[in-house]
């Protein structure tokens, strides 16, 4: 008897899941985003300047930076790059990534997700698209670890 309840709790798991990921909304994606690296310029601090001053509604100090491990703009022998959770900053996980980047003598970039850095509101907004715009993380992240090598 107990081995049949395994069972039909079983199968009832793979059916729920099933019905769920058949059923679940889904959305459009454009996967063919393209972003060159050349748009960065030599000076990354003065372009992640503007960049983030595109928006009004972040929490000051959440915005994307680099912490460079010398001089700034001098190449490191490696980057890091932590990327937060959904509902955090990089103050969630600080001093962590800045202790591994001295340790590794590695310059760092904290990135920012997009709408995330301006309360719990502005979580509900963003699309699925919206993660991989060039207006966001992914891109950027992508156009430096691309320059790692002139870092």
């Amino acid at each position: 008897m107990r081995k049949v309840g395994k069972i039909l709790g079983r199968s009832f798991l793979v059916l729920v899941l099933f019905t769920s990921l058949a059923f679940a909304p889904k959305e459009p994606v454009d996967r063919g985003i393209t972003f060159d690296p050349a748009h960065l310029g030599d000076d990354l601090d003065a372009y992640l300047a503007p960049h983030e001053a595109k928006f009004s509604d972040i929490i000051p100090t959440t915005q994307k930076e680099i912490v460079w491990a010398g001089d700034k703009g001098a190449k490191a022998p490696s980057f890091t790059i932590p990327i937060h959770g959904f509902s955090a900053t990089k103050f969630e996980i600080r001093p962590v990534p800045d202790r591994v980047a001295a340790v590794l003598g590695a310059n760092l970039f904290y990135t920012r997700l997009a709408a995330r850095g301006g309360g719990f509101a502005p979580m509900a907004e963003p699309t699925a698209g919206d993660i991989l715009s060039p207006d966001q993380t992914t891109p950027t992240a992508n156009g430096i670890l691309a320059r790692v090598k002139h870092l």
